[in-house]
């Protein structure tokens, strides 16, 4: 797990699956359009679709960098809100597991991250399993996936499509 954020007094978060221009994202997960959940506490409260890379912004660094979004490739991609968070946030792959008459998304591995994974490559592509096709993989009834855990807390999250965001 490598962590991303740290916040220490409550403010707003913004995590996007969409570009700024010529700003470096806080990670990848691969070269293409991925979606990523957030976890609390071991239950998943969201999931997010990106463009294969997010950005997770406070308030101040989302004003400093609003004009660099690409408004191109933001209308199928997600924001998620969360208000007032103290707390870290950080990222991993592991295999989770979906109950689909229960409709609940697990977690089902420990951390598949290398040792020496590098949060500015593609985190999926950094795997213990890199070189198994995900496809043939012992583990297909699970799924890769990449997780933010979100360990703190926040009075309110919302999520939604990166392109009304901006319509706002």
């Amino acid at each position: 797990m490598i962590e991303v954020k740290n916040i220490t007094e409550p403010q707003r978060i913004y995590i996007f699956g969409s570009d700024f221009d010529g700003k470096t994202q806080s990670f990848s997960t691969t070269d293409d359009y991925d979606t990523v959940d957030l976890y609390q506490d071991g239950k998943r409260l969201n999931t997010m679709d990106i463009s294969g890379f997010c950005f997770i912004y406070t308030e101040e660094e989302y004003q400093e960098n609003k004009q660099l979004i690409d408004e191109d490739g933001a209308g199928a991609v997600d924001v998620v809100i969360l208000e007032d968070f103290v707390g870290k946030i950080s990222v991993d792959v592991r295999y989770t597991d979906f109950d689909s008459e229960n409709r609940i998304s697990t977690i089902a591995s420990e951390s598949l991250l290398k040792p020496d994974a590098d949060i500015k490559e593609y985190l999926k592509y950094e795997t213990i399993d890199e070189d198994e096709d995900e496809d043939d993989s012992e583990n297909d009834q699970y799924t890769l996936d990449c997780i933010l855990f979100i360990d703190g807390s926040f009075t309110s999250i919302n999520k939604q499509l990166v392109g009304d965001f901006l319509e706002l």
